[in-house]
């Protein structure tokens, strides 16, 4: 996992802080608290999903935010831990990286920047944004819990849920009315999966009338299913997000000298974001005319490690006359990594280069019944997923 046994002892015993049995009874039933991040201390799972959560213990060893009522609050609710888990992630960083950094207290109802770093001589004001879910991902992501919850497996079968081009449709014109079928979504891909077993449990793809189809290929022995029902949004809106989210980051600064430290979550290009921030900023100066600096952060898959991940980052110079300095761009990097290992820039390939597609995907989620040597293969689980 990339944590020796004595940084998981010392991250558990940071989240044991946070997360209190008292805490965890709260959210074993609370159904808007249970799912995400929380509900892995209730079940059994893929060892790669607690990375994120040794993750937020590490950093909470190194920042030490035991007075911040607010932040470790933030920490147990499921809409905001995404984003308590980024700030403590940057902080973290910035910190491993003796830069004198602190966290700015909040004083409504006036907004402030989130943190304060000084690097060289000069200080500047940083503010964190990450992306959160659309209307339409949050909708995705409740129709596939349900479905999860449902009775759609086929042992020796993966299955793929998908949603017809009509559903995409009626999706984006009408989404209300789309969540309130979602009981009607689920029984479609119920009948259909039972009529799967009826027939052998064998590999093709099924219709699941009228909401879309059921592509199944050969499984683990108990089973498993991932659904993607409704669309994401297209890559132009997503991108017009994040400037949105820098736009935002800029009313908060109170000073020139301002950062916007941005977690893209590959929702969006990262290079196609930093050309969009420029001409953003070009086209209306004065609404960034506080921020020096814009850092995209994001990250891929260590190929060399099972659950490691490599941590990538852009600086982006906001302004055509306000060059970046070496050490602001440096800064950009410690501020974008992972446990002390500073992010890696990207850029596109020149004719004749190497290099590796950086896809954007939406979170998916796998349901798999856990055989009883408590064995998971990982490749037949989910088709593919080894070789990614």
């Amino acid at each position: 996992m990339g944590f020796p046994l004595h940084a998981r002892r010392d991250a558990v015993a940071h989240l044991r802080r946070v997360f209190t049995t008292e805490v965890c009874r709260e959210i074993a039933v609370d159904p808007k608290r249970f799912y995400g991040k929380a509900a892995l201390f209730f079940q059994e799972c893929w060892p790669g999903l607690l990375v994120p959560l040794l993750d937020v213990g590490t950093d909470l060893g190194v920042t030490q935010p035991w007075s911040d009522e607010g932040l470790l609050k933030r920490l147990t609710r499921r809409a905001t831990f995404d984003d308590a888990a980024f700030e403590l992630r940057v902080l973290s960083n910035l910190l491993r990286g003796r830069y004198p950094a602190r966290r700015i207290p909040e004083a409504p109802p006036q907004k402030t920047p989130d943190l304060e770093v000084q690097v060289g001589l000069d200080r500047y004001e940083v503010e964190l944004k990450a992306v959160n879910d659309s209307p339409l991902d949050v909708a995705a992501e409740t129709i596939n819990e349900q479905l999860l919850r449902a009775d759609v497996i086929a042992p020796g079968l993966h299955l793929e849920l998908r949603g017809s081009e009509e559903l995409a449709e009626r999706a984006f014109e009408d989404l209300d009315g789309v969540l309130a079928e979602a009981r009607a979504v689920v029984a479609a891909y119920e009948a259909c999966v039972s009529g799967i077993r009826r027939e052998g449990a064998k590999p093709g793809v099924y219709e699941a009338p009228p909401y879309g189809t059921i592509h199944a290929v050969s499984g683990p022995e108990g089973g498993s299913v991932t659904p993607v029902v409704l669309p994401a949004l297209p890559d132009y809106k997503r991108i017009n997000k994040l400037v949105r989210l820098v736009r935002d980051a800029c009313r908060q600064f109170s000073r020139r000298k301002g950062v916007a430290v941005v977690g893209v979550h590959r929702t969006a290009d990262m290079l196609d974001t930093s050309e969009a921030i420029k001409a953003a900023a070009a086209a209306d100066p004065a609404a960034f005319s506080k921020c020096q600096m814009v850092v995209l952060v994001d990250s891929v898959k260590d190929p060399n490690r099972e659950y490691g991940a490599i941590p990538l980052v852009v600086a982006v110079q906001v302004h055509a006359r306000r060059e970046l300095s070496k050490a602001l761009v440096r800064m950009a990097a410690v501020a974008a990594g992972r446990r002390g290992r500073s992010a890696s820039f990207i850029r596109r390939t020149l004719p004749g280069e190497e290099g590796f597609a950086m896809g954007t995907v939406r979170r998916a989620m796998t349901a798999a019944t856990i055989p009883a040597d408590g064995k998971i293969d990982v490749g037949k689980m989910i088709p593919g997923a080894a070789s990614k």
